[in-house]
Order: structure tokens, then sequence, then C-alpha cells
């Protein structure tokens, strides 16, 4: 998820995209402020929902949303598995489609 609100939390997050299905997990991308060492947000995220049709709806209909007065891009995740890394539920394809989507700035 693309431009979120730097005051979004986790929970503004998945409440947002709750509606299109059971989520797995959603947070907002942090880094830690080296002057005082809080949380800060980079102003994207990820939402990935336990069934690839719930991703999908959710591109379809949450796209160019507002949240917290910011429109939403959605983008689906690829991020790809280096080749020394498996995953322990099921090896993936380089590239391969899966039901996390990035939320980014």
């Amino acid at each position: 998820v693309k431009n979120l609100n730097f005051d979004t939390t986790d929970q503004g997050l998945a409440d947002h995209f709750s509606n299109c299905g059971k989520i797995y997990s959603c947070n907002v991308a942090t880094k830690k402020d080296g002057k005082t060492g809080s949380k800060l947000s980079m102003g994207f995220g990820f939402v990935t929902y336990m069934l690839k049709s719930c991703a999908e709806k959710a591109l379809k209909e949450l796209q160019h949303s507002r949240l917290d007065e910011h429109a939403l891009e959605l983008k689906r995740s690829n991020r790809a598995l280096d080749n020394t890394e498996t995953n322990t539920r099921k090896e993936r394809k380089e590239g391969a489609p899966s039901c996390k989507i990035l939320v980014r700035n």
C-alpha cells in the first residue's frame, strides 16, 4: 500500500482493509528516528490476506480509496525469494504472485 499518511497506524490500516476479507497480517513500515529513538512511518505498508481472492477484491475495490486524507495506491507484492531461501509453508517461484499487497509512498 503506497501513499500512507505518516499518522496512519497498523490498526487503522487493518480496519480499512478488513471489509475485503480475513487479514493474516497488516503493518505500516517504520524506521527508528536517530535523534529521539521513536518509530517513524515510512509512508507505506503491507496487508496480507488469508486468501488470494480477498487480495484480488481489495485491489479492485480499494484502489485509490482514501485513508487518513490520503489516496492509497495498491500493488500486489511480488517480492522474489533468494535461491538459497526456502519458504516453510510452500516453495514459490521467483516473482510469483502472492496475496500480500504492498502499500508504499
